[in-house]
């Protein structure tokens, strides 16, 4: 293990070897053993011939005869994978720390009962109430949501819940100190084995948006100009001629002047994307037949440049005959392609904490090296939908221009891949340019 013959390692006394030992560690080891035979495990440090920091577990038994006896083994690997986690953890926590929102895990049981298993930080920022509170009493998140509000949220969860689709809701909640908020929660369900579904997801504070937008509606003129500053286009639709007004800023979203929006017969067939084009018509239709009570929906639409942009468009009837038939309707249109790259980011970012999660606590049920290394490759794949994950050990002499030399030792591959689980590897380029990044401990990926 450490590199000493057995005549070698004779000559000097075994206590020698290990670093921060105590004087009498060994004399204690008897002292602290009440019977024979009884084993005791210690973690120790040590170098090795060539001063190569290593980790051994010294397991350690009382013999009838008085003497002890005992047995190494060498657990650099499982320390290095150890603190490999901690340093994940820690990186998962400070990226918590820092996303906008409250990030949260939702649990609804195949019993109807409700549980919110993880809630971080942010919470009692927005909800006024402690994320402990929270977890032991999930009503006392529902029982803030808006009288007027909750049946549009229960619809949506059902929703999300029968289709496992994503979940997106718009409402309000009255905090504790009688505050009015708005938020909006974008979260991905997944089903488990069991019949409970978790929802991962992330819930923002859009009061300041929403109240934004309320007071710009205040007539169309200054409406106009101040969605003109917040980046929103206004329009404004004549049903009865078909003429539509829309600002400078509608046009220049798109990348378009207003005399260059005008030529277009029908934007919405023209620029829509083809895929969203049908929803669009069918809430825009809901809306103008009275079954629903505003209009709103997010699409893309082509820009001048050829890019799809993300549009929030939204809008309302304000003028009905007595007949009940819509003669003039208003709105709004806003780039919100960042927002929907956040959230995709979001995903992301939630797909990855779960990820970590998963493997922590399936190698904490564990301690087979096998087990851990097939966890590791199958979590990783799954969640880069890639068609190989390799771990490569290296082997032999890092020295500078060493050609590298190493193993694969654990693989998951998919058809019609070949696979390469313990075959030996020469990699000239890793010891060239990243011997000095790996003895830093950086990550890289290597292409």
């Amino acid at each position: 293990i450490l590199g000493y013959s057995q005549q070698e390692s004779l000559l000097q006394p075994i206590w020698s070897y290990f670093q921060d030992l105590e004087p009498d560690f060994f004399e204690n080891l008897y002292l602290r053993r009440e019977s024979e035979g009884e084993i005791s495990r210690h973690p120790l440090r040590c170098r090795d011939r060539n001063q190569r920091l290593v980790w051994l577990e010294l397991s350690a038994k009382i013999q009838p005869n008085g003497g002890l006896s005992g047995s190494l083994l060498d657990i650099s690997e499982r320390v290095a994978m150890a603190e490999n986690l901690r340093r994940s953890e820690n990186r998962l926590q400070r990226l918590v720390a820092t996303t906008p929102g409250v990030i949260y895990q939702f649990v609804l049981h195949g019993d109807g009962s409700k549980e919110f298993s993880y809630l971080s930080d942010r919470f009692e920022d927005l909800w006024e109430i402690s994320p402990e509170a929270a977890q032991n009493n999930p009503n006392l998140i529902f029982d803030q949501i808006h009288t007027e509000d909750r049946g549009s949220l229960e619809s949506a969860l059902e929703e999300s819940a029968r289709t496992l689709q994503q979940y997106r809701w718009e409402g309000r909640v009255i905090t504790p100190s009688h505050r009015l908020k708005w938020i909006r929660a974008l979260s991905q369900p997944e089903k488990q084995h069991n019949g409970d579904i978790i929802w991962d997801g992330v819930v923002m504070d859009i009061s300041e948006q929403k109240e934004a937008i309320e007071q710009l509606f205040y007539s169309q003129e200054q409406t106009e100009l101040a969605l003109e500053v917040v980046g929103e286009g206004v329009w404004d639709w004549n049903l009865e001629t078909g003429q539509v007004y829309r600002s400078r800023r509608w046009g220049a979203i798109l990348g378009y002047t207003a005399n260059e929006i005008q030529p277009f017969q029908n934007i919405r067939a023209s620029l829509v994307h083809p895929e969203d084009y049908p929803i669009l018509e069918a809430k825009l239709q809901a809306h103008l037949d009275g079954k629903q009570p505003s209009f709103s929906h997010e699409f893309r639409m082509r820009s001048k440049s050829g890019e799809w942009i993300w549009i929030l468009d939204r809008g309302e009837v304000v003028e009905r005959n007595p007949q009940g038939k819509p003669l003039r309707m208003i709105g709004t249109h806003r780039d919100i392609t960042q927002r929907m790259e956040a959230d995709a980011e979001i995903q992301r970012q939630t797909k990855r904490s779960q990820l970590l999660a998963d493997i922590t606590l399936k190698i904490r049920r564990s301690l087979n090296l096998s087990e851990i290394l097939a966890t590791t490759v199958t979590e990783v794949q799954n969640l880069l939908k890639t068609d190989r994950v390799v771990l490569f050990q290296l082997e032999g002499d890092m020295g500078e221009g060493k050609v590298v030399q190493g193993k694969v030792v654990q693989e998951i591959v998919v058809p019609p891949w070949s696979a390469i689980a313990g075959k030996n590897f020469l990699d000239p380029c890793f010891g060239e340019n990243y011997l000095y990044k790996y003895r830093q401990g950086r990550v890289r990926v290597i292409n």
